[in-house]
């Protein structure tokens, strides 16, 4: 296991000891992107209402492990990147003003099964109660990738993502979450009509602000 990967499994480690971010227990972990402990501080739940976050657990799934064997070559490890990164970008604009399109083709270039029905899912809630997503102005938002194990056509990947849209009422301009928060996701990706798309995304991990995962960048080179 090479040293990236070593510090990639000693910052989960820290995180559920230390108390410092929000975990989610093995048993409560979602498969897609729609288990948020609070709507309100979280834009990857749907529609989104001004409520309190609240911890909801004190332990943090275990990641993936992985063997010299199953470890691609850089190339590959970009290219997961860069789909990863194409995935926020399509949900990001299918949830966008003036009206959130569920039906956008984009969704159905980037991800597959769960994901993409969840996308769907929650790009119709923003619509039918009249809510979409803008970037923050100047906007903080990234998306940093670290490798956990690849085999054949199927992939895992780590993202810490810094995730500062806003939330607002598209007919008022009523902001109703602009708050700034960090994940540290897990991503199951497929090879799907001859391009890695993303399947399943678990939350492990959130943080008020720039914070957790975002200070260890050594560990999401990508």
């Amino acid at each position: 296991m090479s040293a990236r990967h070593v510090a990639l499994f000693a910052l989960v480690a820290l995180a559920a000891c230390s108390g410092g971010g929000e975990a989610v227990p093995r048993d409560r972990v979602a498969t897609t992107i729609t288990s948020p402990a609070s709507t309100a501080s979280n834009r990857d739940s749907g529609v989104t209402t001004p409520t309190a976050d609240k911890p909801v657990a004190t332990s943090v799934p275990s990641i993936v492990t992985t063997t010299p064997s199953s470890l691609p070559d850089e190339s590959t490890e970009a290219a997961l990147a860069a789909r990863v990164r194409g995935f926020l970008a399509a949900r990001a604009l299918a949830n966008a003003g003036p009206t959130p399109n569920p039906e956008d083709p984009n969704l159905a270039a980037w991800a597959t099964g769960a994901a993409l029905a969840e996308l769907r899912t929650e790009a119709a809630q923003r619509r039918d109660s009249g809510q979409a997503v803008r970037p923050a102005e100047p906007s903080q938002a990234t998306a940093r990738v670290g490798f956990v194990e690849q085999t054949g056509t199927a992939a895992t990947v780590s993202v810490c993502r810094i995730d500062d849209g806003v939330v607002y009422e598209v007919a008022s301009g009523r902001v109703v979450n602009d708050t700034v928060g960090t994940q540290h996701l897990q991503l199951d990706l497929v090879m799907a009509d001859g391009a890695w798309k993303v399947s399943t995304i678990t939350r492990l991990q959130r943080w008020e602000g720039v914070a957790g995962c975002a200070l260890a960048e050594a560990d999401f080179p990508y």
